[in-house]
């Protein structure tokens, strides 16, 4: 990777989880022998208020807060969160969505509305080709009854796709080390597969050819 960083942008709610997706990527990274700096953003203090994490990858880094339009990879843990970050994307930008709606009062009160996925996907077509929706969510609560595991499910495809040299072994070994003790092989599963999924992602990009 020479000396440059690799940039990673979660995005999600209060309550979801992305700060500790946040410390299992970079504590995958550190393992991998790569320096790492974590920076995260609160647009409100309680639960259910918009949280951006930073994570920043790269043999030396040395600000935590990624400049506008230089995330290599935003991962969008709710449908609506994705709009918020488009500033950081570029036409090279990897987007990973978790397929989940997530309302918020004035939408449930019908103050405000909800964009579509279409609308959503419009958007980020004008952006970045490189736009994945995962149900992780859907996955998480068919295959392991809790919607939180969307996030590892998530890390399994993230792993997958991304282009640099953090292992399978690092990202179970953040898991360990991150995770409580009783939920660290359901996480470890919920990893596997994401990475099963994004397989499939995988073997269609190079059938149709990355465009």
């Amino acid at each position: 990777m020479g000396n440059s960083v690799k940039n990673i942008l979660i995005s999600g709610v209060g309550g979801q989880g992305s700060v500790t997706m946040s410390r299992i990527i970079a504590t995958a990274a550190s393992l991998a022998g790569f320096d790492v700096k974590v920076g995260e953003l609160y647009g409100a203090a309680q639960r259910g208020g918009p949280v951006t994490s930073h994570v920043r990858i790269g043999k030396k880094v040395y600000t935590p807060m990624i400049p506008k339009h230089e995330a290599d990879i935003v991962v969008s843990l709710e449908l609506n969160e994705t709009l918020r970050v488009v500033d950081y994307m570029n036409p090279e930008t990897l987007v990973i969505v978790n397929d989940y709606a997530i309302y918020p009062p004035s939408v449930l009160s019908g103050v405000a509305k909800y964009p579509s996925k279409e609308e959503i996907e419009s958007v980020l077509s004008k952006i970045t080709k490189r736009v994945y929706f995962v149900p992780a969510a859907i996955y998480a609560i068919r295959q392991f009854k809790n919607v939180l595991l969307a996030n590892s499910i998530l890390l399994g495809v993230l792993a997958t796709l991304w282009d640099l040299n953090v292992k399978e072994e690092h990202f179970s070994q953040a898991i360990e080390q991150v995770v409580k003790k009783e939920y660290i092989d359901i996480n470890k599963k919920a990893l596997k597969l994401g990475r099963e999924i994004a397989q499939g992602f995988k073997r269609t990009t190079e059938y149709e050819g990355e465009k």
